[in-house]
């Protein structure tokens, strides 16, 4: 089982936690969630059954994060229609 490597980047499973909810990118909190749920020692394949996310979705975020730290699991725009109106921050 992946574990996020929390130390290696000098975050707290608390920091964590508190980004699943406060993040303003509602993408980005759902990944942080998913980490916060492996840190608290849900499998993998629990988070992805709770969350509706395929397993190989949550192995992907949590190896990205492992890899580029919190940069790795930051939502990115990567295509299609621009929205209509600008992003509210919520």
């Amino acid at each position: 089982m992946i574990i996020p490597e929390i130390a290696r980047w000098s975050q707290t499973p608390v920091e964590i936690h508190r980004l699943a909810f406060s993040h303003p990118n509602v993408r980005t909190r759902e990944r942080y969630l998913a980490l916060s749920k492996v840190l608290d020692g849900l499998a993998p394949y629990r988070v992805a059954e709770a969350m509706k996310k395929s397993e190989t979705t949550i192995y992907t975020w949590l190896r990205r994060y492992n890899k580029l730290g919190p940069k790795g699991i930051e939502y990115k725009h990567t295509g299609g229609r621009p929205p209509s109106f600008p992003a509210t921050g919520g």
